[in-house]
């Protein structure tokens, strides 16, 4: 009896919202896609053997490791550490205190140029700052040591070095097209799978 009296108040309450649509307010269009369109479940992240679901904590993450990465390179190689004390060593000091120069002039000289190869300021700072969005969140703001501005006239060039220098794999195959990049194995064995593609980012990565 209650399980019927459930039913006629659900059918009653469902005639009453259909009755509601409209093309006027879009109600009708929000309805047809809400009904159509399936819920994903997001995919939680692992982080020190710990899974993340929240997309705040995710986003945040994920700022954290874009500004781990992207720091400027530890010199590690004692040849390049003597080469750099050398030159330091070699540099001239000028006699007389060179000329004060305005940035407006240095800007003034380069827009006068004719060359293509410099057609103006190129925007390089040290103080960049990222945020990353997930499902909507935005992360906290994350600085960057090391990186290039979106749009600068560098940014191409060290693209296309480092995607010609993606390292090779016998069990991963690297498709390119424009400014997209992906990896791609088979196997049966979907852990193998992983295995191979944590292997290869892990090559990457170096």
């Amino acid at each position: 009896m209650v399980r019927k009296e459930v039913y006629r108040v659900r059918n009653e309450r469902w005639n009453i919202k259909v009755d509601s649509l409209s093309f006027e307010n879009h109600s009708l269009w929000k309805m047809t896609k809400s009904l159509t369109t399936t819920n994903t479940h997001p995919t939680p992240l692992l982080h020190n053997n710990t899974y993340f679901s929240d997309p705040q904590t995710k986003a945040n993450l994920h700022a954290n490791y874009l500004g781990e990465i992207m720091s400027a390179l530890l010199i590690l190689q004692t040849k390049d550490k003597h080469i750099i004390n050398h030159n330091k060593a070699l540099d001239l000091q000028p006699i007389d205190k060179p000329d004060l120069i305005d940035p407006t002039e240095i800007k003034m000289n380069i827009a006068s140029l004719h060359n293509r190869k410099a057609p103006g300021i190129d925007q390089i700072t040290n103080h960049i700052h990222i945020q990353t969005k997930i499902h909507n969140i935005l992360s906290n703001i994350t600085p960057l040591a090391a990186g290039l501005p979106q749009g600068s006239i560098l940014s191409s060039i060290l693209f296309n070095c480092i995607i010609n220098d993606i390292p090779a794999s016998p069990k991963v195959k690297n498709l390119l097209f424009a400014d997209d990049t992906a990896f791609l194995t088979q196997s049966t064995n979907p852990d193998l799978s992983v295995s191979n593609l944590n292997k290869h980012l892990k090559k990457y990565q170096r």
